[in-house]
Formats: C-alpha cells, sequence, structure tokens
C-alpha cells in the first residue's frame, strides 16, 4: 500500500465507499432506520416513513402518494 494512499470514507451501515467524506455523509442521510436522536427527522403525514430532508419528503409524497 502506497504510504500517501488514505482509505476511502465508507458507510459503515452497508459498505459502499466514497472519494470524499462529504459524499458520504450526503449518503448517510438516505438511512434514516439509523439516525441520531439529536437530529430533526421529517414524519410523512400519510405513511410512517420518516426523512432527513424536506426534498427527500417531498419527492416521497409526489411519487408514493401522487401529492402536488
Amino acid at each position: 500500500m502506497n504510504p500517501t494512499h488514505f482509505p476511502q470514507p465508507s458507510c459503515e451501515l452497508c459498505g459502499l465507499t466514497f472519494r470524499e467524506q462529504e459524499d458520504l455523509h450526503s449518503h448517510m442521510s438516505g438511512h434514516t432506520d439509523f439516525i441520531e436522536v439529536e437530529q430533526k427527522v421529517l414524519d410523512c403525514m400519510n405513511c410512517r416513513k420518516t426523512f432527513l430532508t424536506f426534498d427527500d419528503m417531498d419527492r416521497h409524497n409526489r411519487k408514493v402518494h401522487s401529492l402536488y
């Protein structure tokens, strides 16, 4: 292994690897079942699914519940 080579950030939940730590952080928002307690959670008013971003919840409502 090259001493200047640093391991790529990887998801501890699913094993995917990323080039940048920022990409891993964005990816982790998809693992809503494993969020930290202090992190804000948005609940779908039509089902029990939770989201970390409004955009994700909005996309879910449009696709799954045909809203908007």
